[in-house]
């Protein structure tokens, strides 16, 4: 599925746990891909050459939500959309992003 959805592979992924379909996902990624995982994930992940992995520290502290919420409240803030494409032109909006596209790029899904 996802070799599916990423023919190219994954630009990234966040690891939220290790399970037996982890080295699998880890092999999704593609070269000069990225992945994160808080510390504490056991057996630490490993990734091939050329993938950056990174551990960080998680931390669910009432204070930290409540800064947060703080934030948003101060809004309003703007997402910059650098790009749009419609749903079918998805692997053109990928290689968009692989040319080093600087700026959000969203896709546009028609509702029914």
């Amino acid at each position: 599925a996802v070799r599916e959805f990423a023919p190219d592979g994954l630009d990234a992924v966040l690891i939220t746990a290790n399970s037996d379909g982890l080295e699998a996902v880890l092999k999704a990624i593609r070269k000069s891909g990225r992945a994160a995982y808080p510390n504490g994930v056991a057996p630490e992940p490993k990734a091939r050459a050329g993938v950056h992995l990174e551990a960080y520290d998680g931390r669910a502290e009432p204070e930290l939500f409540e800064r947060l919420n703080r934030l948003i409240e101060m809004g309003p803030f703007t997402v910059h959309v650098a790009a749009k494409y419609p749903l079918g032109e998805a692997a053109e909006a990928h290689r968009a992003v692989e040319r080093h596209h600087l700026g959000k790029v969203a896709l546009a899904v028609q509702s029914r």
